[in-house]
């Protein structure tokens, strides 16, 4: 069901539900060799109200589910949608005179519709002959006399262009100022009318389908340039937030850095202190005659201050080891850090090109499609109002 408020486009949106069904069966319909193809063996007969008999060929199954019947509570609403799909109103300025789908016949039943006679202009000339008021008896009858029988001049205007009346067999015959689709029908089935080919009625509607398709290509890539832009924006809002995070680690790094090198200077000295203490040491170890001459002494005071220089020392260097290995792992950071930005800065840049790029033609877009381009709306129910 569909339901809204006037104005809020139920009849634009069964127009695009309408001719998509149209374009689905042509579509079909083109994909055939032979248009006989259409149809089945099988053949509907029945006796009408009247006494006829009647017959009508079955449709393969892929022709069939694209009818569509409209309902509502409010007949003027079902109304109002049946006379404004076949009127010209419906169509586009650019293809409004173009447009013609038996638009004589078209015309003739937005004239029977609103209860007027042959004589009578159409408020609005129709285009095609898509849709119909029907429902009551009344309604059914003036649709099926003014699409299928002719029209012919009242008595009146049944005159020739001298002024005369037209004869014939000395009665007064009435000219004819449109034919219906029966008359059309019989003249094309008796060759007496020329009409275009199956092949050639292919050819046309593949080239029409054809640049549809292309002008939805365009439109689709129009959005898809658009919907690019808004997510360039997004990732280089957040590619930018990163870089500054990684710009700001590598400074932290960088700090951490300069202060470990400072600190390897005073390590070093440390060590170098400890090893020359440890060495001036070693060599003041007692000889053979002194360790005699102090009983021994000499030695055992000897070793009693080697063992904490030997601890120092070792001390020493376990802390530059330590410290060595610290720097080198801050160091891979520093340079793990500085990578991933410059690989970051290298992707903001082809981002921050792409959408520069896509902004100009967005522009062009912008120009191009007018009124029609989503950006040009000042909100999604303004949007919703114009077809792309």
């Amino acid at each position: 069901g569909v339901n809204g408020p006037p104005g809020t486009g139920k009849t634009t949106m069964l127009r695009d539900v309408l001719a998509g069904n149209v374009v689905e069966r042509a579509r079909r319909l083109a994909a055939l060799d032979d248009p006989s193809r259409a149809f089945t063996g099988s053949m509907h007969r029945w006796t009408s109200a009247s006494g006829y008999s009647r017959s009508v060929p079955q449709l393969i199954p892929e022709l069939t589910g694209f009818e569509m019947v409209v309902a509502s509570a409010n007949n003027a609403a079902v109304e109002n949608v049946a006379v404004e799909i076949p009127s010209a109103d419906a169509i586009s300025s650019p293809w409004e005179k173009s447009a013609d789908y038996f638009k004589d016949i078209a015309t003739a039943t937005l004239r029977a519709a609103a209860g007027k006679s042959a004589a009578d202009e159409a408020d609005t000339p129709g285009w095609g002959l898509v849709a119909a008021r029907l429902g009551k008896k009344s309604n059914r009858m003036a649709f099926q006399s003014a699409l299928w029988f002719d029209e012919k001049a009242s008595r009146d205007r049944s005159t020739g262009s001298d002024g005369a009346p037209s004869h014939s067999g000395g009665r007064t015959s009435p000219r004819v100022e449109r034919e219906g689709l029966d008359t059309i029908l019989k003249h094309w089935a008796e060759g007496t009318r020329p009409k275009r080919t199956w092949g050639e009625a292919q050819a046309v509607f593949q080239r029409a389908l054809e640049r549809v398709e292309n002008l939805m290509g365009q439109r689709q890539a129009a959005e898809g340039r658009r919907e690019e832009v808004q997510l360039l924006v997004r990732k280089i809002a957040r590619r930018e937030e990163h870089l500054r995070t990684l710009r700001a680690e590598e400074g932290r790094a960088r700090e951490i850095h300069r202060a470990q090198v400072l600190r390897a200077g005073d390590l070093q000295n440390e060590l170098d202190t400890a090893a020359a203490a440890y060495q001036q040491h070693m060599g003041e170890k007692p000889g053979i005659l002194e360790t005699i001459f102090t009983l021994g002494a000499a030695p055992r005071e000897w070793r009693t201050h080697l063992s904490p220089l030997s601890t120092a020392l070792e001390t020493a260097r376990q802390r530059s080891a330590s410290h060595a290995a610290e720097i080198d792992r801050v160091q891979r950071h520093l340079a793990s850090v500085r990578q991933e930005a410059e690989t970051a800065e290298r992707d903001l840049a082809m981002k921050t090109s792409r959408r520069r790029s896509l902004e100009a033609q967005c522009a062009q877009d912008r120009t191009r499609y007018g009124k029609h381009h989503p950006d040009a709306h000042a909100s999604v129910e303004d949007r919703e109002l114009h077809a792309p």
